[in-house]
């Protein structure tokens, strides 16, 4: 009997111990602080791809403490599919969590600093974005609560030579025909596709133009002036000054560069690009061409080759290259045409002269923009002339932008034609 009331003694105490432990525990539990409000103290950021970038937030109780453990990132609004509730998006990522630090280097009660990384890479984004926090409540359940207010994420795409482009003719006449004035040429800072076969293009808006200036010696860069009125210093106009000249007696162009200094207002760096431009003169005159009798054809259709006079008053097949499909190229083209004597006096020509193309025919401006291919097409209406006559060709040739008020290209190119035996 005294043997069985001292083991439920023993039984009792046992009971009364695991429940005071019990009770402890329970009490314990209610000790632990329970997050009651998470507020992100930043509601913006625009960070550059492959950055990283800092969401300041407050927890309240002050004293519950946060880690990369219990803390997540949320996206709930992106153009860029998440997987679920309370999780990010491949383009994000919650790499570290630690306390907010003041000015001193004290850490500051019931503040933390959650760091996210950017994935690189070419590509914008735009998202809602959150913070969630994982606790356990008093019956041991795990329970997330999210921030309160959402921040606003924009992600962009960081600035390289290849995401911009410079719009800048790579020839131009320097004057007007008649000499009256200097012809300007626009420079144009345009936007580039931001990756290979992408519709979307780098946003300008994220670039500042800091100059735009003349890349050479200090002789020569007095000879242009280099204007602009945009107040974003996107769009510049480019044109030889009063002291402008060729480089020598013989040379039919002068070519500069042209610089431009920008920087990226999302990460502050600067970059350059640069493009070249040969200011052509107004006046050629080809080599003499030799009509021989004795190789006359049977049909009197003589074809000269014109591209390379044409090269040579800056007309070549880059005066064409497009950056877009709707990039505006000097494509509104004209020739006018005058033969003389050899002493420059109006004479009757023996033939009719045209300029031609191999690709005339066909649409668009596919013999506008392959001049290397034109050529002269004399067609002796009366048969064979006589030897010893001799004329000069002269074309006016004119290469103009749609719309634009002045020309790209305006020059004089004479052609000497002889007829020998």
């Amino acid at each position: 009997m005294q043997k069985s009331t001292i083991f439920c003694a023993i039984i009792g105490i046992l009971l009364l111990l695991g429940g005071c432990s019990k009770i402890k525990d329970d009490i314990d539990t209610l000790k632990k602080p329970i997050p009651t409000a998470l507020v992100i103290l930043n509601p913006e950021y625009i960070i550059q791809n492959g950055k990283t970038f800092d969401i300041p937030f407050r927890v309240n109780p002050s004293n519950f403490v946060v880690t990369k453990e219990n803390l997540s990132l949320d996206v709930p609004a992106s153009e860029i599919t998440r997987s679920s509730y309370g999780t990010s998006i491949p383009e994000y990522e919650l790499t570290d969590v630690q306390p907010h630090k003041d000015t001193q280097g004290a850490a500051i009660e019931g503040e933390w600093i959650a760091t996210v990384s950017v994935k690189s890479g070419a590509y914008y984004s735009s998202s809602l974005i959150a913070l969630v926090l994982k606790y356990e409540d008093a019956n041991g359940q795990q329970v997330q609560i999210t921030s309160t207010y959402l921040g606003d994420l924009t992600t962009t795409v960081k600035l390289t030579p290849d995401m911009v482009a410079m719009k800048l003719f790579p020839a131009c006449s320097y004057a007007k025909l008649d000499g009256s004035a200097y012809l300007y040429t626009p420079v144009t800072l345009l936007a580039r596709p931001i990756s290979s076969g992408s519709e979307t293009l780098f946003d300008l808006n994220t670039v500042r133009v800091d100059s735009c200036k003349v890349d050479a010696p200090d002789e020569v860069y007095s000879m242009f002036w280099l204007e602009t009125t945009d107040p974003d210093k996107r769009e510049w106009k480019l044109q030889p000054s009063y002291i402008f000249q060729f480089p020598d007696a013989d040379a039919h162009s002068r070519q500069i560069d042209v610089k431009m200094w920008l920087t990226d207002l999302v990460s502050e760096e600067q970059i350059t690009i640069s493009k070249p431009i040969a200011f052509f003169r107004t006046e050629y005159t080809a080599p003499t061409v030799e009509f021989k009798l004795s190789e006359w054809p049977e049909d009197n259709v003589i074809r000269v080759p014109l591209g390379d006079a044409l090269a040579q008053i800056g007309v070549t097949a880059d005066l064409f290259q497009q950056l877009s499909k709707t990039d505006p190229i000097p494509v509104s083209k004209f020739v006018g045409m005058k033969v003389t004597d050899d002493q420059g006096e109006s004479t009757v020509t023996p033939a009719i002269i045209r300029v031609e193309n191999p690709h005339q025919d066909e649409p668009g401006n596919a013999s506008i923009i392959t001049p290397e291919e034109d050529y002269l097409k004399f067609v002796f209406y009366a048969g064979k002339p006589d030897a010893g006559e001799k004329y000069k060709l002269r074309l006016t040739v004119t290469y103009t932008v749609p719309g634009s008020d002045q020309p790209t290209i305006n020059a004089t190119i004479y052609v000497p034609f002889n007829i020998v035996p």
